[in-house]
C-alpha cells in the first residue's frame, strides 16, 4: 500500500478542487494520504465527513505559517530547526512513498523533506503565481520569492502535477524554465472523482431569487476582483438572454463584502 503526504500550507482545502479530487481518487484505489495544512479549524465539518478513511488531515499549526519562513536568495527556507526536526521525525517515521507539494509553499515543503528523507516528490499547481500590476508591493515581493522557489526547485522534481497541456505551457513560460529542464508531467483535470450532486436543479433559483425560467451561469473557486477576469465573464453574461451569473466561492478580499 502505498503512502503519500501532501504539504498544502495555507488556509483552506474545501475549495481546492484539484487537492481533494485527485487525493479521494487515490484514496479510493487504496492509497493512504496524509494532508498537511495550517488549520484545521477551516475544514467544514462536512467535508471531512466525506473525505475517504484513507485520508489523514494534520494541522502544522501557528509555528508553521508563513512568517515562520524566510526568503533567502529568492528561495523560502524554514528557520526554526526544532520544528524542522519536529517534522522530519514524523514525515522518516511514517515511510512516505511519495511526498507532493501545493504550490511554492507547499514545493519548499517537500523539497526539503525529500532531501532529508530521500523521498520523490512532486509538485502540484492549484494556482497562478504570475506578475500582477493589481496586488500591493508587500505581496508582490511574496509572488516575487515564490516564483523564484519555484524556478529554483522545479528542476529537482520527479513529477509535475497540472491541470491541461496549455497551462503546462504557460507555466513553463511564466516561471522561466526551459522545457528540458521540466520534470516529467501528469495532466490532472480540476476534477477526476465525481461526488453526487443533489438533484434539485432550482437550488440557486430559490436562493438569489432567480426566475425559474432563466438558466444559470455558476461560477467556482477563489476570485480576484483586482485582476478583472470577473468583469470579462459578467460582461459576457450580460449577452445572454435567459441566463444569471453565480458565483461560489471564496473572494479573497480582506475587508468588506463585494458588490456584483
Amino acid at each position: 500500500m502505498l503512502n503519500i503526504a501532501v504539504f498544502m500550507p495555507y488556509n483552506s482545502l474545501f475549495d481546492n478542487t484539484r487537492v481533494l479530487s485527485l487525493t479521494q481518487a487515490l484514496a479510493c484505489r487504496g492509497v493512504c494520504i496524509d494532508i498537511f495544512t495550517l488549520h484545521r479549524k477551516y475544514f467544514e465539518k462536512a467535508l471531512e465527513a466525506r473525505l475517504h478513511r484513507n485520508i489523514r488531515l494534520y494541522e502544522l499549526g501557528e509555528d508553521l505559517s508563513p512568517q515562520s519562513f524566510a526568503i533567502d536568495s529568492g528561495r523560502f527556507s524554514l528557520i526554526d530547526d526544532i520544528i524542522k526536526k519536529r517534522l522530519l521525525r514524523f514525515v522518516e517515521r511514517h515511510f512516505y512513498d511519495y511526498l507532493i507539494g501545493v504550490d511554492p509553499m507547499g514545493l519548499v515543503y517537500a523539497h526539503w523533506f525529500a532531501g532529508k528523507s530521500k523521498t520523490p516528490f512532486a509538485y502540484l499547481i492549484h494556482s497562478s503565481w504570475r506578475q500582477n500590476r493589481h496586488v500591493p508591493e508587500f505581496a508582490q515581493s511574496y509572488l516575487d520569492a515564490a516564483r523564484s522557489a519555484q524556478k529554483n526547485i522545479l528542476p529537482e522534481a520527479d513529477l509535475l502535477i497540472i491541470p491541461d497541456g496549455t497551462r503546462e505551457k504557460d507555466f513553463l513560460k511564466e516561471a522561466g524554465i526551459p522545457e528540458i529542464q521540466s520534470p516529467p508531467v501528469m495532466q490532472l483535470p480540476s476534477a477526476v472523482l465525481d461526488w453526487d450532486l443533489p438533484a434539485e436543479t432550482t437550488y440557486w433559483h430559490q436562493v438569489f431569487d432567480i426566475s425559474p425560467e432563466r438558466r444559470i451561469v455558476l461560477a467556482i473557486g477563489e476570485f480576484n476582483f483586482d485582476a478583472r477576469l470577473e468583469e470579462e465573464l459578467l460582461r459576457h453574461c450580460r449577452k445572454l438572454r435567459n441566463f444569471a451569473f453565480v458565483f461560489h466561492g471564496s473572494l479573497g478580499q480582506s475587508e468588506g463584502d463585494v458588490q456584483i
